[in-house]
């Protein structure tokens, strides 16, 4: 399972060849796959609920119990990201041999696990909300081969570090942490260390007013064998993940601003319906009906395809006014009569805060790639308030993807 670094016998004058030599065999792992999209599913109902609470964000974090739970998709290169906020990564059997030159026989093997839990943040202020943290767990170390009288694996001392690139600079993601102190395999196990990645304010993209700036982290395995063992010092990268540092300051819920947040931002957010939602049964009608039968839908156009991935917009109010007036439009030519005094108001999907919206034919798309009919006031209030929830909980920002489905 591991890959030969270096094979070579020390020089006659420095070890006698009476006396063996070693080679360390470190395992490789395939941290830079990527594997297909991820995703996480959450239901709008619990935003629709969540709009008539003053509880403040609470980010839905993950803990090493519940990474276990997800081990088909948390040993996945790309590991298991719950939400925007909570991640983990199991990296198992991680092998550790000590092989016997010349005769190329391992006289010591050792493996473990590293359990990498990572949370997200937000905040009104930049140090708590520019920051992600992570929690790495060692445990599971065994013995699978140990040759009597022969040197042990359990003696190499391992050190971690939680490596971290940032964009548009260097300087847009800091390690606060460093590497670990230097512990045999042995003194490891049941072992736990916790890391800190930070992006200074003003540290994102220039060009955008949300001050994002976006990179990877990496965790590190220095292995620091000793004599007679070759090679000196080597390092094996364990995994790969990305995240986003944000300064948006209009993300607000109940009165309060949480203007600096971190997310794991290599996930697309699922927004979840059933087909007839208690308190809003017309506009979920109306939404499945649009992914589902466009060519039912008004305007009529031939061919017509309603996308179900969508991206919203925040700052270009222009646009959101147009969206919003050519739905409009489509109600008052196809359903005349409705409006003020009927109880109903008209409703548009996708929605009137996207850029895939009714007006998307005026930016290049083509026309009629939406659906709009009347529905009651109250629903359609309650809906959009539990998407201007998912928005602030999920922090959802200008220009952020995000899909509609069913159940």
């Amino acid at each position: 399972m591991g890959a030969s670094l270096l094979a070579m016998v020390t020089p006659a004058a420095a070890q006698p060849a009476a006396e063996p030599a070693y080679r360390l065999d470190i395992e490789e792992t395939d941290w830079k796959g990527t594997g297909a999209q991820q995703f996480y599913e959450t239901p709008l109902a619990k935003y629709v609920s969540d709009a008539t609470t003053k509880s403040p964000i609470n980010p839905d974090y993950t803990n090493r119990g519940e990474c276990l739970a997800h081990r088909n998709d948390a040993v996945k290169p790309t590991g298991w990201i719950k939400n925007h906020y909570a991640y983990c990564h199991i990296s198992e059997d991680r092998d550790i041999s000590l092989i016997e030159l010349p005769a190329n026989k391992t006289v010591s093997k050792v493996s473990y696990r590293l359990i990498t839990v990572g949370r997200g943040a937000v905040a009104n202020d930049p140090t708590a909300g520019r920051r992600i943290e992570f929690d790495v767990f060692v445990d599971e170390v065994k013995v699978e081969v140990q040759v009597p009288g022969a040197p042990s694996a359990l003696t190499v001392k391992l050190a971690f570090e939680m490596e971290c690139g940032g964009w548009p600079t260097a300087n847009s993601c800091r390690d606060q942490t460093g590497r670990t102190q230097e512990r045999t395999v042995a003194e490891w196990n049941g072992g736990q260390m916790s890391f800190v990645l930070t992006s200074p304010v003003g540290s994102g993209n220039p060009a955008q007013p949300d001050d994002k700036a976006i990179g990877v982290h990496r965790l590190a395995v220095h292995h620091m064998p000793f004599p007679p063992f070759w090679p000196g010092p080597v390092k094996r990268y364990v995994m790969e993940g990305g995240f986003r540092f944000d300064s948006a300051q209009y993300i607000y819920h109940k009165g309060t601003q949480y203007g600096h947040g971190a997310i794991f931002d290599r996930v697309l957010p699922r927004l979840q319906l059933f087909r007839s939602e208690p308190g809003f049964p017309q506009v979920s009608e109306h939404i499945w009906q649009a992914l589902n039968n466009p060519g039912s839908t008004k305007p009529e156009v031939r061919g017509k395809q309603i996308p179900s991935e969508l991206h919203r917009i925040y700052y270009d109010g222009v646009r959101r006014g147009a969206n919003n007036g050519q739905a409009k439009i489509t109600c008052n030519v196809y359903f005349p009569g409705h409006g003020s005094g009927t109880g109903e108001n008209c409703d548009e999907f996708p929605f009137q805060t996207t850029a895939e919206g009714a007006a998307a034919s005026q930016y290049g798309a083509p026309f009629g790639q939406y659906s709009a009919k009347p529905v009651p006031d109250g629903e359609n209030s309650l809906a959009g308030n539990g998407i201007s929830v998912f928005y602030v909980w999920d922090r959802i920002l200008d220009g952020d993807a995000f899909k509609v489905t069913f159940k």
